[in-house]
């Protein structure tokens, strides 16, 4: 393992603020898989560890299932409605691009 001063910054700022991390983690795209593997390598306490992320995996599911329900409730009889008219384009789309991808290869070989 690096250990080089950034690399020992970095091991105290995540372990000082170990809370904080794991919530960042959590809610902003693209920093779950780095944070969780800096909390390994860098020994994070397993306890208060596993703890956060059962504690904000709660939170996120709690907030996810009510937007959605909220969101469902809102718009879910003119998604339903509409919904014909907007997976079928979705569907076309993605048949165009597999027939296109084909004849592709098969000019290239």
């Amino acid at each position: 393992m690096a250990q080089g001063p950034r690399v020992q910054a970095a091991r105290e700022k995540v372990l000082k603020h170990l809370t904080l991390t794991i919530i960042v983690a959590r809610f902003v795209p693209g920093t779950r898989i780095p944070i969780n593997v800096a909390c390994g390598v860098f020994r994070a306490p397993f306890l208060k560890y596993i703890s956060l992320i059962m504690f904000t995996g709660a939170i996120y599911i709690g907030l996810t299932y009510g937007l959605f329900r909220a969101l469902g409730q809102v718009v879910g009889e003119e998604v339903r409605a509409n919904l014909p008219f907007i997976v079928l384009p979705i569907v076309i789309a993605v048949i165009f691009l597999i027939l296109w991808r084909s004849r592709q290869q098969q000019t290239a070989a």
